[in-house]
C-alpha cells in the first residue's frame, strides 16, 4: 500500500508509535479480575479521558455490571442481586431449594466461589459452598428435583457421587 498524503503518513506513524510504547509498558495477566465489570454484548470502541481519568465504551451492549457469574439470587420486588451467593464459574441450568435457605446448583461448571465442584453443587443458607456434600458429576447436571432427604439428577453424565450412572436423561 502507497500512502500519498504525507501528512496522513506522519499521523498513522505517530499513532502506531504511542500505541507500541503504551502497550509495551502495560502489565497483562492470564488471570482476568473478578472486581472488572462486564457488559451483556460486544465492546467495539473505548477511548481514555486523562484530564477526568475516565474510559468510555461503546458498542452493541445494553447493560455494564459487575460480573455474577452463573446464578445469582435477586430480590423479587426491586431486582436487585441479594445477599452473599459465591460465584459459579460457568452455566447453571436447575437451581432447586434445599428446604432450609439453600440451594441445590446443576450445570457445566467446575468451581463454585473458591470451592471446586464438578457440575453440582450445594449452598448453604449462609451463602457457603457446603464442603460436605460433593457428588462430583462427570458431565453436565440439567435437572434437579428433590424428594424428602432424595435429590433426583438429570444430566449428561456417566458417573455421579463415584457410581456409574449412564446419563439419566434429563
Amino acid at each position: 500500500m502507497l500512502i500519498k498524503n504525507h501528512k496522513l503518513f506522519f499521523l498513522l506513524f505517530i499513532l502506531l508509535s504511542l500505541l507500541s510504547s503504551n502497550l509495551a509498558k502495560a502489565e497483562f495477566s492470564t488471570v482476568p479480575n473478578e472486581n472488572t465489570w462486564i457488559t451483556n454484548g460486544p465492546v467495539y470502541a473505548i477511548v481514555k479521558d486523562e484530564v477526568r481519568n475516565i474510559i468510555y465504551i461503546g458498542g452493541n451492549f445494553t447493560y455494564v455490571g459487575p460480573q455474577t457469574g452463573g446464578a445469582v439470587p435477586l430480590d423479587i420486588n426491586t431486582g436487585l442481586v441479594q445477599g452473599s451467593f459465591p460465584k459459579v464459574n460457568g452455566r447453571v441450568y436447575a437451581v432447586i431449594p434445599d428446604g432450609s435457605g439453600g440451594w441445590y446448583i446443576g450445570g457445566y461448571f467446575d468451581k463454585v466461589g473458591n470451592v471446586d465442584r464438578n457440575n453440582i453443587a450445594h449452598i448453604l443458607s449462609d451463602g457457603s459452598v457446603d464442603l460436605n456434600w460433593n457428588p462430583n458429576a462427570d458431565g453436565g447436571v440439567e435437572t434437579l428435583a428433590i424428594n424428602g432427604s432424595t435429590i433426583y439428577v438429570g444430566g449428561l453424565f456417566t458417573s455421579i457421587g463415584g457410581k456409574k450412572r449412564n446419563s439419566l436423561p434429563p
